[in-house]
Order: structure tokens, then sequence, then C-alpha cells
């Protein structure tokens, strides 16, 4: 039972009424809240669209089946119903989430522009290498049983809500269930919320003294300052452990002093041969 949620959904409906939701009437909105509050509500099973307009950033090429395709280059889509409870249960979630004394705030990053993550990294100074983490693999990896356990432990009574969400089966164009290999499903900001409920594990696990971390999503970065004795402490062997411990999946790519740059969306980050940090979109002068 979770009154917080019949809330929620209810301030979503009004908010979104003309646009998401016209075609549903208040009647049916009272419904799904009567349900959600009994802990009656169970999510539709879940449709993977193989078109263009993905939820993720991979494009697909032309004639490519459904069965060819990488799960996270498809679109899941819920029903409409389902869409306003996962709204709703995304908000409320985030904002337990960022009020929890148990999170690092300033690794969270669902409010967080791009501009104000990457400005981070030109306040950190010199640096003898930089490390950048990409966990969105762990999307398909993480514990759900953990992922639970906290949920429960953080708000009480949506854990069978969360629960009849992730453990739907996810069913494609062809009639297979993908659901055990495709992870949370991809639902966009309700994803982002779930998995920050894990990711802040190895938050706090790489918080070494002095170091610099900061983290945006599934993008991370993590240094010491130049000279820093305890910089030798840090390699990627090191991450990798830290990865496996918590069951976590994701790609390590090191920078070093007038190394190869590292290409991403926004654009590129390098680390220059005095060992500042570069960032092609944001030619701001590093203090």
């Amino acid at each position: 039972m979770s009154v917080e949620e019949a809330i929620e959904i209810g301030i979503v409906y009004s908010e979104y009424k003309n646009t998401f939701f016209e075609s549903m009437d208040l009647s049916t909105v009272k419904e799904i809240q009567s349900m959600v509050l009994n802990g009656k509500y169970n999510f539709s099973p879940l449709i993977l669209e193989s078109r263009p307009g993905s939820l993720m950033v991979h494009e697909m090429e032309p004639g490519i089946t459904i069965t060819d395709l990488p799960l996270d280059a498809c679109v899941v889509r819920p029903t409409m119903k389902d869409n306003l409870v996962l709204i709703a249960l995304a908000r409320m979630l985030n904002t337990y989430f960022l009020s929890s004394s148990c999170f690092m705030k300033e690794c969270l990053a669902l409010d967080q522009s791009h501009i104000e993550f990457y400005s981070k990294l030109l306040c950190w100074g010199k640096v003898d290498k930089l490390y950048y983490l990409n966990l969105y693999d762990s999307i398909s990896s993480l514990s759900r049983i953990l992922l639970l356990r906290k949920i429960n432990y953080i708000v009480k009574g949506i854990r069978e809500l969360v629960s009849s969400l992730i453990e739907l089966p996810i069913i494609d164009y062809n009639g297979i269930d993908r659901s055990s290999s495709i992870g949370i499903p991809p639902l966009a900001y309700i994803t982002d919320v779930l998995v920050n409920f894990l990711l802040d594990n190895f938050d706090s696990l790489s918080a070494h003294p002095n170091a610099y971390y900061v983290r945006s999503l599934y993008s991370c970065f993590i240094a010491y300052p130049l000279f820093s004795p305890l910089g030798s402490l840090l390699d990627g062997d090191l991450i990798e452990c830290y990865l496996l411990e918590l069951d976590l999946s994701g790609k390590v790519d090191l920078l070093l002093p007038e190394g190869e740059p590292l290409s991403l969306k926004e654009g590129l980050v390098k680390v220059n041969r005095v060992g500042e940090i570069c960032i092609a979109q944001h030619p701001i002068k590093i203090r």
C-alpha cells in the first residue's frame, strides 16, 4: 500500500492530462489509485518495438529484424495506464532517493545537466591520469533481489509494485520472451531512478580519500590530483574489482597526459601534457 504513489498518480495526471493522457478520464485514474492503495495493481506485459526513435542512443540499420537487434536498441512500450503509474513511481522514488541520507548527493545526476557534470571536471586541476566508466551495461546485470530489498528499506509498501515491473515478461513481435536477458526494462526515467538505487553502492566504495569522483547516471570519472601519493592506488584492475564485487558491469577507459582523447556524445575529453583536463565543448580555462 502506497499513499504517496496514489497521490503522485493524481498529480501526474493533472499535469499531463492534455498531452499524454488526454484519452483517459478521471474515473479511470481513481480506479488505478484504488488498485495501488490496495496493493492489487500489476503492470501489463511489455512489448518490444523495433522502430526508429529508440529510448536509447543506438541507431538501427534498415532491414534488421527484431531478433537481430540488441535489446537496448528497441523501444519498450507500456500501456497508457502503466505509463501513468510509471511516471508517478519514478517521481516518487526519485524524491526519496534525493532526500535519503544514505546517498552521496553530489553523485546524483537525474536533474543535473551535462554542462554541470563536465564543469566539475574542469575544477579538478591537474591529474596524473583520468578514468572514465560507462556503467550502462549494469542495467542487465543488476541484482533484482538487492534492488527490491533496498527499495523496501527506504520506501515502505512499494516493493510489490516495483517487483511487478521488473519481473514482467517482455515480448517482442516474434513472440519471444526477452525478460530473462533484458534486465530492468529500459523505460527511460524509471530505469534511471532504479539503477541509481544500486549505483550509489559504487559511489560509496570508490570514494577514496582525496580522490576526485563524479557520476552522471551511467557516466563516471575518477582521478587523483597530480603527484598525489595515493594516485598509485587507483588502477583499472581495482575499478574492475569494485564492479565485480557489486555485480555491476561497465567499460573502463584510461586517459593519460597527451594520450588519445575520449570521444563522447557531448564532445572530446582529454588530459593535456601538463595534466589538465580539456573538454572540447567547454573552452573554459582550468584554474
